[in-house]
C-alpha cells in the first residue's frame, strides 16, 4: 500500500520565501522546514518533492491538502485560528515546526 500520492515521493507544499524556515537558494528549496522534511523523507525511504504554494492567502494551502494535491504542508509561523480549525484532525510534528498529512 502506498502512503504517498506518488510512489517513492513525498510531495510537501510550503509558502516560499519564509526564511529561515522555507527559502529558495540557488534554485533549490532549503531552510529548516525543508531540511526537516528531507530528513523525514530519507527515514521513510522516499524522495522529497518541495512544491511552492502560489495562493494569496496561506490558509488556502489546506484546500490543496484536502484535495490531495500534496502529502504534507510545512509552516514555520503560527497559524490563524481558521487554519488551525481546518487542520484540527492533523497532528503537528512540533510546536515550532508544523507539518500535516
Amino acid at each position: 500500500m502506498t502512503l504517498t500520492l506518488k510512489t517513492g515521493t513525498l510531495v510537501v507544499a510550503s509558502d516560499y520565501p519564509d526564511p529561515p524556515f522555507d527559502l529558495i537558494e540557488n534554485g533549490s528549496a532549503s531552510g529548516f522546514d525543508i531540511e526537516l522534511m528531507r530528513a523525514i523523507s530519507a527515514q521513510l525511504g522516499v524522495t522529497l518533492q518541495p512544491v511552492r504554494y502560489a495562493g494569496g492567502d496561506f490558509n488556502g494551502i489546506f484546500d490543496g491538502l484536502a484535495k490531495r494535491s500534496y502529502d504534507a504542508v510545512t509552516r514555520g509561523r503560527r497559524l490563524r485560528r481558521s487554519a488551525r480549525q481546518s487542520c484540527s484532525s492533523r497532528s503537528p510534528i512540533s510546536n515550532s515546526i508544523r507539518a500535516w498529512r
